[in-house]
């Protein structure tokens, strides 16, 4: 074989195993980096895939940022930059170059990822939203949680993995392989489980792709408690604090009302004992006046009769 032509498929096998990837959250940060860096620093620069637009320019051992990128990359080392504020627009390839040598240091492919979020309860189920096209060469399913397993589907076998703390609590609809449809369903959600969950496709000859959101970033809130103290119960068997309740007031009640009757009863029967009292001692002052009636007379009659005589 020719060794220029050796040389260049050496290159370019060397170089292709320097393409990275990159997912990174819109308005997050990334590292990009080179796996070397130009032998003299002189025009080494970090552009776009195309060459279209450069993004720094190593000056003085020091990278310096285009008026596009000002305030957005910050200095790492001599071969590697932060790229801050990530935006929609920067998805693609970053590539780091030497002058006009076609060497490239390394080349990064940036996937922009704009998050779905929402909020589930402590001890409630959240299901998740993916969509993807699942023709005939897709052959698993995935969904990962900040990077590891959370539940694993192989179309042909039909095995089912579980990462560690998600064993029975993941599924996704039975008929994703027709429908798409790859939402997650998670029950019995613990603080644990908070974090971003991203869900994938994998094809028969390993390519993955992510589905539709491409991620989704989940909160974890406790679950709502009830405010003030709880109601008081009366001592007593299981379900029967209405029963003895009711029982309480109809006793109360039926109480006064006996009450009322007796006082009821207690007033007439003391009138009728005056009344009766009053009556006896006016039968009992008449003979006595009488009396008293027959007296007078009789004793003037005798007086008049003594001093007549």
């Amino acid at each position: 074989m020719d060794l220029k032509l050796f040389l260049s498929l050496f290159i370019l096998l060397f170089a292709a195993n320097h393409v990275s990837g990159e997912n990174v959250n819109a308005g997050d940060s990334v590292n990009l980096t080179a796996y070397k860096s130009c032998a003299d620093g002189d025009g080494f620069k970090l552009t776009t895939r195309d060459n279209s637009v450069t993004v720094a320019t190593l000056v003085g051992g020091v990278w310096r940022p285009e008026e596009i990128y000002e305030g957005r990359i910050e200095h790492l080392s001599a071969s590697s930059v932060c790229l801050s504020r990530v935006n929609f627009n920067d998805r693609g390839a970053f590539e780091f170059v030497c002058g006009g040598n076609d060497d490239s240091p390394s080349v990064t492919q940036l996937t922009v990822v704009v998050p779905y979020d929402m909020a589930v309860s402590d001890g409630g189920a959240a299901l998740l939203p993916c969509h993807a096209s699942t023709d005939g060469d897709t052959q698993k399913v995935r969904w990962e949680r900040n990077g590891e397993l959370v539940l694993e589907l192989d179309r042909f076998s039909g095995r089912v993995s579980h990462g560690p703390g998600f064993e029975g609590r993941g599924s996704v609809p039975p008929d994703w392989k027709s429908t798409g449809n790859l939402s997650l369903t998670l029950e019995r959600v613990q603080h644990e489980d908070e974090g971003q969950f991203t869900c994938y496709i994998i094809s028969k000859d390993g390519k993955t792709k992510m589905g539709e959101p491409p991620a989704v970033r989940m909160r974890v809130n406790e679950r709502k408690q009830t405010t003030g103290p709880p109601p008081s119960q009366t001592p007593g068997p299981p379900g029967m604090s209405t029963g003895l309740t009711v029982s309480i007031v109809f006793n109360v009640i039926l109480g006064f009302l006996v009450f009322l009757l007796l006082l009821v009863l207690c007033l007439k029967s003391r009138r009728r004992q005056t009344r009766r009292t009053a009556r006896s001692a006016g039968r009992e002052g008449a003979p006595e006046r009488d009396v008293e009636d027959e007296l007078v007379p009789h004793s003037r009659v005798t007086l008049s009769q003594v001093s007549g005589a």
